[in-house]
């Protein structure tokens, strides 16, 4: 990357109020004293009482107060405002754009003379992710004048200006709410220069295109425009507790028969879901990774790790459920097959993950509020508040203790600052989940199941618990305004010892190892093109969080250490002497790993090329002769193998590293690609449909049909593994390919992703797969 590219260089695109700012809200609360926190001079008046009783709002905009006057105006009125950050004048940016000006337009023209040259700069927002993709919302233009550089700023709506989306729109007296026209936007800046001279004829010749204008710098901002707060979510798929909802006993008994069910039908067809046949149908293998919060273990009934917990509480549903069964008098061959699907269910694994923290404190008001409001109006006696407030308000960052009282925690003095966080973990191979192809138009397969029993079944079922143990949360915010909890899916695609069971052959130059390499780089491309609209699938807490950072194929537009208030503030500053490069840029740089991969084709191409220009002879004389040899060597060595090129871990680890929303570094320990942007919940509907979406979209574009499309025309090859030649009889650059990424992810929207991933001619996932992560059933 170097100056003309970066995101994070001058002239930086800066948006007000920021998606940070209204996450900001949610993760920080001024702890120094009452003041600071937003309420006055500490004494707390009736009208500002932070009981049960006082909604989300009222405790937002205490911090509203604090932060930003624009964000309150934005959900009035749904204005933004982008603007320009040029810099110091004497920032080596600056310095480098004008020297690259002199250099193409000056220079170029040796014998003539300049007579005018104009600069102009021009700053754009887009709609995209959904259709119509890129539609211009708002524009403006200005002129450098006087060697100085001009102030740049547009302010634009996030509605829509048609009737449709206006009558959508609304501000809720109880929510900070507003309807946008577009989940995202793209903010372009475009600087470019008309540049006339005089030639030797005294004519005026213009440096241009056909409108006169060459663009010098041309560079993108995505914006998310701040969430509605508080977020919508239903209680239940955030935390549970004995006695919290009405009827859980009720439900996790009738999930338990409904499973029995299922598996008796796959035995009746003569499919043992425990223990299937190779050649039965068309599985792939995924393991699931589920992050929660809760107390620490059970040291009264003997479990002092949460791995003995989770023992504990399978083995007291299997007992519930097998006396159930006896006392029925159901018949042996009944009871083993519900003691096959506990022992499966058994091989799931317990670890921590210390990234993994309790709720920041606002969030953990404006949860404590909804659970007050749902035990006052359920009516349900008998839970124990002492440890329900001890899993809210508990963790790292320690709640102030006004908060506390004022939110008449039974003894806020003893609220713990320590948590754990157990971490959900599937079996491996070969144990894996794993789900079928055609999918049922249910979804209900054997991995479904075992989602459905882990959740339903264990984690929310009372007879489960153990003395004083089991309950559970999935926190959404934590301190730094991302997320807090995530659910994380590695899908098989080079494990053999995983579904399909099929070993990839990666012998150099042959057709094995380059469709292997195709049908994984589609995948790969695939999600990048529909980055930013499978976003909108997760809570708004994901969508730019630094553990599962979007993947922009137009650069990195933060770094690491920026908390979400902070995004894109970072400034980085070009080496001079190297051109204007961009040192060490990761992670996050997916442009370098794009190039990587562009070359690495290149250069299998023109090595495959060279390979058959070989007589067959001449090979088989070389193979002969390396037989002989008292030491045996390969022919090729690994630097010829294009999928070894192509994913080479260093590189990865170099460029984009594991941080991302699709996780390439799993390639080399699991043999998976890990999807790892999406929220956790207990809501087994949305978890076992998110794994369906998963493996089906690693299932649907690794088919050669989806490599026209989002393959070939990124790393310019064709079908046979040519290098692809332009109208021009050229072969395109690496820069082309990229530019041919971005724009396709640009114009990528959730209406195309609904094309392809729910054709019902040939479905790829379950008949409600993508309404319910759109919460829509």
């Amino acid at each position: 990357m170097n100056v003309w590219t970066c995101n994070l260089c001058h002239p930086k695109i800066v948006t007000s109020p920021c998606y940070g700012d209204a996450m900001r809200l949610l993760a920080e609360w001024r702890q120094d004293d009452k003041v600071d926190a937003g309420l006055g001079n500490g004494v707390l008046s009736e009208s500002e009482d932070v009981t049960c009783a006082t909604n989300s709002r009222n405790i937002l905009f205490r911090g509203l107060e604090q932060l930003s006057n624009d964000l309150k105006s934005y959900y009035d009125t749904g204005d933004l405002t982008t603007k320009i950050e040029w810099g110091p004048f004497e920032d080596l940016s600056h310095y480098l754009v004008l020297a690259m000006i002199r250099k193409k337009y000056m220079e170029s023209f040796e014998s003539g003379s300049i007579h005018h040259m104009k600069l102009t700069a021009k700053l754009s927002i887009h709609g995209i992710a959904k259709r119509p993709a890129m539609a211009l919302v708002a524009s403006t233009e200005v002129s450098f004048q006087n060697g100085s550089f001009p102030e740049l700023s547009l302010r634009w709506n996030v509605q829509a200006k048609n009737d449709e989306y206006k009558k959508n729109c609304h501000n809720d007296e109880e929510n900070l709410e507003l309807k946008s026209s577009y989940p995202e936007y793209l903010a372009i800046l475009k600087i470019s220069c008309n540049t006339a001279f005089l030639n030797n004829s005294n004519e005026l010749v213009s440096k241009g295109g056909n409108d006169g204008d060459v663009v010098i710098l041309n560079r993108c901002m995505h914006i998310t425009p701040p969430p509605n707060l508080p977020f919508t979510y239903n209680l239940e798929d955030l935390i549970w507790a004995p006695r919290m909802f009405p009827n859980d006993l009720e439900n996790a008994k009738a999930e338990i028969d409904s499973i029995m069910e299922r598996q008796l039908e796959s035995l009746g067809n003569g499919e043992d879901p425990f223990y299937p046949r190779d050649n039965a149908m068309t599985r792939r293998g995924f393991g699931l990774e589920l992050e929660t919060v809760q107390m620490h273990p059970d040291y009264e009934s003997e479990c002092f790790t949460h791995a003995q917990q989770f023992v504990a509480a399978v083995q007291n549903a299997r007992k519930a459920h097998i006396g159930r069964l006896i006392d029925n008098k159901a018949d042996t061959s009944m009871i083993n097959i519900a003691m096959k699907m506990w022992d499966h269910l058994s091989q799931f694994t317990v670890s921590h993950d210390l990234y993994v923290e309790n709720n920041a404190p606002p969030s953990r008001v404006e949860l404590y509020q909804r659970i007050q409001k749902h035990i006052s109006s359920s009516g349900e006696n008998g839970i124990d508040l002492r440890a329900l407030d001890n899993l809210i308000f508990g963790g790292r960052v320690k709640m102030p203790l006004y908060l506390l009282e004022q939110c008449n925690v039974v003894t806020p003095e003893s609220i713990p600052i320590s948590q754990a966080s157990p971490e959900y973990k599937s079996p491996v191979p070969p144990n894996e989940l794993y789900h079928v192809f055609p999918p049922p138009p249910d979804g209900r397969d054997h991995a479904d199941s075992s989602i459905r029993l882990l959740l339903n079944g264990v984690l929310k079922n009372p007879e489960a618990r153990t003395k004083n143990g089991n309950s559970i949360i999935v926190p959404l915010v934590s301190d730094i305004g991302q997320s807090a909890t995530s659910i994380h899916v590695h899908v098989n695609v080079t494990n053999e010892k995983a579904w399909p069971r099929q070993q990839h052959c990666l012998s150099p130059y042959d057709d094995s190892d380059l469709h292997a390499t195709n049908s994984l780089l589609c995948v790969i491309f695939g999600w990048i093109v529909f980055d930013r609209v499978t976003s909108t699938f997760a809570m708004p807490n994901m969508i730019r969080d630094r553990s599962l950072a979007p993947m922009y194929a137009s650069g990195p537009e933060f770094v690491w250490m920026e908390h979400s208030w902070d995004q894109g503030k970072f400034v980085v500053v070009p080496d001079k002497d190297r051109g204007g490069e961009v040192n060490d840029m990761k992670p996050y740089n997916l442009p370098e790993w794009f190039r990587h991969v562009f070359d690495s084709y290149r250069k299998h191409a023109l090595g495959r090329q060279n390979c058959c220009n070989i007589n067959s002879s001449a090979r088989e004389e070389k193979k002969e002769e390396a037989s002989r040899s008292p030491c045996p060597m390969p022919i090729f060595d690994e630097t010829s193998n294009l999928f070894l090129q192509v994913f080479n871990h260093e590189i990865i680890s170099n460029t984009i590293s594991r941080w991302n929303s699709l996780n390439l570094m799993s390639l080399k320990q699991y043999g998976t690609l890990e999807f790892r942007r999406m929220h956790a919940t207990l809501n087994a509907d949305f978890v076992s449909a998110w794994t369906w979406f998963c493996v089906g979209f690693v299932e649907k574009f690794s088919n050669s049909n989806m490599f026209e499309k989002f393959l070939y025309p990124f790393v310019s090859i064709n079908s046979n593994g040519g290098i692809s030649i332009n109208e021009f009889g050229e072969a395109d650059s690496w820069r082309v390919g990229l530019e041919r990424l971005a724009n396709a992810q640009n114009h990528a929207t959730i209406e195309d992703l609904i094309e392809i991933m729910d054709d019902k001619s040939s479905p790829i996932v379950p008949t409600n797969t993508i309404s319910i992560l759109l919460g829509k059933k």
